[in-house]
């Protein structure tokens, strides 16, 4: 018996992938780690409670690794 297998087409072909987030919390600082658990770990210090600059550290990932990891379109769309 032969199987036959199509290629997935349209919106639903964006490759995911992992990401590893790890955080010391801290009174003063909170530390970041991040990876996709192929490279080195990214290593991040902002202030305590600053979710802002948590943010900015995950969009310091190259554009295109994070369209990988995050397999959103919207994110292939547009350029980070």
């Amino acid at each position: 018996m032969q199987a036959t297998q199509t290629a997935p087409q349209g919106k639903d072909t964006a490759s995911q992938g992992e990401l590893f987030v790890s955080f010391e919390l801290a009174d003063k600082t909170w530390k970041l780690s991040l990876s996709d658990g192929r490279r080195g770990a990214s290593r991040y210090t902002v202030d305590a409670g600053d979710t802002v600059a948590v943010l900015e550290c995950l969009t310091k990932l190259p554009a295109g690794r994070m369209r990988q990891l995050l397999g959103h379109q919207e994110l292939a769309d547009r350029s980070l």
